[in-house]
């Protein structure tokens, strides 16, 4: 069982509600291959698979995520040409995808085998070459319509895996569409959304029994399109997608029995169009997608319902992760001490707190795979609970620097992996670990970044010949590092040179989170400039204040 190592922060904070549990979504493993949009994604069993896609090249291989030991393993590539677009639907043996697009359109059909690691061609589709299908699993029955064919597509085929033949059914009663929404229970599918005459927002209930359909309520947010869409239990989920205007983060769920969508937690990452998704045990996955220009993902995310189980009542709480956050922790409430720290481990863990007055507070629980669970517990005192890292498992604290002043200016933790980035200066010389740095003359800029166990893993200079600062450290969703302060006269940002316009001037850099250079800005005039603060979010973009001295130039803007 996995230990992790968590802190409480006690705090008067009241608040009156009621218990709640949230969905949360949680980085996982990245996708070992390529980033990519437009692949498609399907579950075998216990195992989830993604398949095919577009970076700028088409892809036809195939790779098979396992969720408990959090690892990608690539298996047999499509034995056919590479493409995107495609349509997959499986059962507990076996997956058929096909059909996509590679210039042209395609129509030809295969099912993989897991236990062979072996496809084979079956009927090509019965509707015809296509892209952005859908596809409908209600029972046993496997159903694929929609799509673009060079016009949009509202037909419905369903496919027969004994006799390996396709028959045409009831078409959707509106529009074709390419990349829209689909999503079914045991006797009921569901197709909605996508683009066709414009991006939609209908819904509409198909009954196979009865072979008809039903107009259901519209779709909850603006209508979107190339969106990646789950099957859990009896309702169905959208997540991602494009308007026309914004490319969106969001999580949507569609409840059959009263016939409504209920917005839930967006994943934290930047906004994107066709991601591939798949569901293994009750549980959602995004992999990938690109913006709307030329820069595709490959971060993986997993959602869940209800990640984290707790009850709690005037006296003891119980609180347990399941996966890699196994464990629990009791609190028996009937004393007080803060600062406080308890080791997520086995559920023995047993702390009193004194001294309480009645009150219904809120609590937020996070582990270090983002576990997080947020409610009011009925306590006998006015309190916050925080559960978080705790880095005295580090057994010693970190120490860089050298004969010259040193200070650290920003500090920031990945979420995805509890790493520290640290950013400060140093005057003569600085030592990280087995790493020394040498000023180029005067004060130089550093940023440093340690793993969750306070070891380096990497550290770099920002320095010239005179003085040199960094003042402000943010992250966008992706880990990608962003580091802002000011340079004077001529800097070396590794091996790049960056000459200013003046005395000092703003320098705004990007890294990633492995420590490469990605590029670098500079921004002032003649005299001294300086930034102050800087704000980065989750889409990357940064909001910098600070001062100038008579003209500044911001690419462009003076």
């Amino acid at each position: 069982m996995k230990k992790l190592h968590l802190f409480l922060l006690i705090a008067l904070l009241p608040i009156i509600s009621t218990l709640s549990a949230q969905d949360t979504w949680i980085r996982r493993a990245d996708f070992t291959g390529n980033a990519r949009r437009g692949a498609t994604g399907f579950n075998i069993a216990s195992k989830g698979y993604i398949v095919a896609g577009f970076d700028g090249a088409y892809y036809n291989d195939l790779w098979e995520y396992d969720p408990t030991t959090n690892t990608w393993t690539q298996k047999a590539d499509l034995p056919a040409a590479p493409r995107m677009g495609g349509v997959a639907f499986s059962n507990t043996q076996n997956a058929w995808f096909g059909t996509g697009y590679d210039g042209t359109f395609m129509a030809d059909m295969w099912r993989y085998e897991p236990g062979t690691n072996a496809w084979a061609a079956m009927a090509d589709f019965g509707g015809g070459a296509r892209q952005g299908s859908i596809s409908l699993t209600i029972g046993a029955d496997f159903f694929v319509g929609m799509g673009y064919t060079g016009a949009f597509q509202n037909d419905l085929y369903k496919y027969n895996t004994l006799t390996d033949t396709w028959t045409a059914v009831t078409p959707l009663p509106a529009g074709g569409r390419i990349y829209a929404a689909a999503f079914s229970t045991s006797t009921t599918g569901y197709v909605g959304l996508g683009f066709g005459t414009g991006y939609l927002s209908d819904l509409w209930a198909y009954n196979p029994t009865l072979g008809n359909w039903i107009r259901k309520a519209d779709f909850g947010g603006t209508a979107r399109a190339l969106s990646t869409s789950y099957s859990i239990g009896n309702r169905g989920y959208l997540a991602a997608g494009d308007d026309g205007t914004n490319l969106q983060s969001e999580m949507w769920e569609y409840n059959p029995v009263n016939d409504a969508w209920s917005k839930l937690n967006s994943f934290r990452a930047v906004g994107r169009e066709l991601p591939a998704g798949f569901v293994v045990d009750g549980k959602a996955y995004l992999m990938g997608g690109s913006d709307n220009g030329s820069t595709y993902f490959n971060d993986f995310w997993q959602w869940n319902s209800n990640y984290c189980d707790l009850t709690a009542n005037a006296l003891i709480q119980h609180a347990a992760c399941p996966g890699d956050a196994n464990g629990a922790i009791d609190l028996t409430i009937s004393g007080i001490h803060t600062p406080y720290t308890v080791n997520w481990s086995t559920g023995n863990n047993t702390e009193d707190l004194t001294g309480v007055v009645a009150g219904d507070y809120r609590y937020t629980i996070t582990d270090t795979v983002n576990c997080m669970l947020k409610g009011i517990l009925k306590i006998d005192d006015g309190i916050a609970i925080h559960f978080g890292r705790d880095t005295s498992y580090w057994g010693l604290s970190k120490k860089a620097g050298g004969p010259g002043d040193d200070n650290i200016t920003s500090i920031l933790t990945d979420p995805t992996d509890g790493a520290i980035t640290v950013t400060g200066t140093f005057k003569s010389s600085a030592i990280f670990n087995s790493t020394t740095l040498n000023s180029f003359g005067g004060t130089d800029a550093f940023i440093a970044r340690y793993n969750a166990g306070g070891v380096l893993l990497w550290v770099r200079q920002i320095g010239g010949t005179i003085d040199d600062q960094a003042t402000g450290l943010g992250a966008d969703s992706l880990g990608n590092l962003y580091l802002t302060g000011r340079i004077g006269d001529m800097a070396f940002f590794g091996t790049q040179q960056v000459n200013t316009a003046g005395e000092y001037d703003i320098f705004l850099a990007r890294y990633t989170k492995t420590g490469n250079l990605v590029w670098v800005r500079t921004a002032g005039g003649s005299l001294t400039d300086q930034p102050r603060a800087m704000y980065t979010d989750r889409s990357g973009n940064c909001y910098i204040t600070g001062s100038f001295q008579g003209l500044a130039n911001f690419q462009g803007e003076n």
